[in-house]
């Protein structure tokens, strides 16, 4: 799929903000999990800012990083990032991490149900170019 625009076949479709939340989530697993020749190619490819626009408060994404990794992302994701948005609610650095940690709760539960380890997500593109 490397290379392939994403295309629906219908007008039902995920807003942008999720599928940027999916992308960073992934990103962080595979982070984690310490999938350095995908992570490279991610980041020599500049794939991080396909879809520019404000999807996230930069406080939640840092708080996101650090509890699902344990590592700072590459700084071409708080590109996508706001600081405050009317009619979002600004929350404490303590509520932000209580709704991570919850985030990740339920991801964690989600994984175990889908009957597994989380997996490395291969690199489809050959060693040969």
């Amino acid at each position: 799929m490397d290379g392939k625009a994403l295309e629906f076949l219908t007008t039902n479709r995920p807003a942008r903000r999720y599928l940027y939340l999916r992308y960073v989530i992934t990103f962080l697993r595979q982070q984690k999990l310490g999938n350095t020749k995908l992570l490279d190619r991610i980041e020599a490819k500049s794939y991080i800012r396909a879809t520019p626009g404000p999807y996230l408060r930069k406080s939640m994404l840092i708080s996101l990083a650090r509890r699902i990794s344990d590592h700072f992302l590459p700084e071409a994701f708080y590109d996508s990032t706001f600081e405050s948005a009317d009619g979002c609610p600004q929350r404490s650095p303590e509520e932000e991490d209580d709704l991570v940690m919850a985030f990740d709760r339920n991801m964690q539960d989600a994984l175990a149900e889908k009957g597994g380890d989380e997996e490395v997500i291969e690199d489809s593109e050959s060693d040969s170019d």
